[in-house]
This record gives C-alpha cells, structure tokens and sequence, in this order.
C-alpha cells in the first residue's frame, strides 16, 4: 500500500485510504513497548530470549501442488550517477529472472509458493518447500555499534511465501531432485 502523507512525514492520510486491520496491529505491536512503558534495556532483554538462531527459523512445509506458473521478467537498474531533477534517467537492461509461482495444498496457511528459477514441477507433483519463517529484529539503542544487533524472531507464516529450496518428492515420499537457491 502506497502510504499518503498530510504534510507531515510518515502521517497516513485516513480520508485518502483507510487504515487496515493489518496495519493498525502492526502499528500497535511496533509501539507495544512504549504503551507499557519498558525500556530499551528490557525490550532488548525480551528480543534476546525469544531470538532463535537462522537455522531453527526454517520450516519444511509439505504440499501437493495445485497449479504451477513460471514466468521471466527483465531486470534492469538506474544508476544514481546519472538521476536527474525532474527528469527520468535512463534505464539498462541488467538481465532477467525466472520465478515458478506454485498453488499448493498443505496443513499449514500457506497457499502460495514463489521460487526463484524454473525447475520441472508442475501440477500433481509432491514437494517439500524450506521457507525462512524467521524476520531480523534490530535491538534498540545500541550506541555500541554503528548498526544495532540484530536477532531472528520467529514468524507467523503468511498465505504467500518464498521458498529457497524445494525437494521433488515420489509417490513413497523420497527425494526424486533438489533445487536450490543461493
């Protein structure tokens, strides 16, 4: 959602495009700390021990595959050197990347899975998707460092997620390939 200001910065504009269910919690769960009046000390305390290490944040989810779509779209960059005021710079064509987008059905929320490539998987296919279901949460007021510590706190999983490894899997459940991204 494009955030619209009323002057000031970072002030949504309610009578431009109302505030979400989503937003509002997430606005609420930023500043949980400050409404109970913890210190930077205590919140940091509470990051460390909820923190997990990037490995124990990886979640193997096991699907069937619904519907498989690949698709390849250009990249392209603009260098800052040449922005211009008022004025597009110019773009350059830097390559293109390939994501397979998958419907799944699993036990867990997800219905969506992108992937960066596009490996043979296609409806009907059993596979095991490894997702990152940790997010990086900086501690606060670390004047010790010029950027804060940061800690893996595990997530709730979303309907769409991005997966950095898939297995193909057999009718029995074994591995038939692997497919990486690095």
């Amino acid at each position: 959602m494009k955030e619209e200001t009323s002057g000031k910065e970072g002030v949504i504009d309610p009578l431009k495009e109302p505030i979400t269910q989503e937003q509002t919690e997430e606005i609420l769960r930023r500043h949980e700390d400050f409404f109970s009046g913890k210190s930077d000390d205590e919140y940091n305390q509470n990051l460390r021990e909820k923190a997990v290490e990037e490995e124990e944040a990886i979640v193997c989810l096991d699907c069937i595959v619904k519907e498989a779509e690949g698709t390849v779209e250009q990249i392209s960059y603009r260098p800052s050197s040449e922005q211009r005021k008022k004025g597009h710079s110019q773009g350059y064509k830097s390559g293109d990347i390939s994501v397979l987008t998958l419907k799944v059905l699993t036990e867990d929320p997800v219905e969506t899975i992108k992937f960066l490539g596009l490996p043979p998987i296609w409806k009907g296919h059993r596979i095991k998707a490894y997702v990152n279901a940790g997010e990086l949460e900086a501690e606060r007021n670390s004047f010790s460092a010029r950027t804060p510590k940061k800690h893996y706190v595990m997530r709730e999983l979303k309907k769409e997620e991005k997966a950095f490894q898939i297995d193909l899997l057999d009718i029995e459940r074994d591995t038939l390939a692997t497919y990486k991204n690095r």
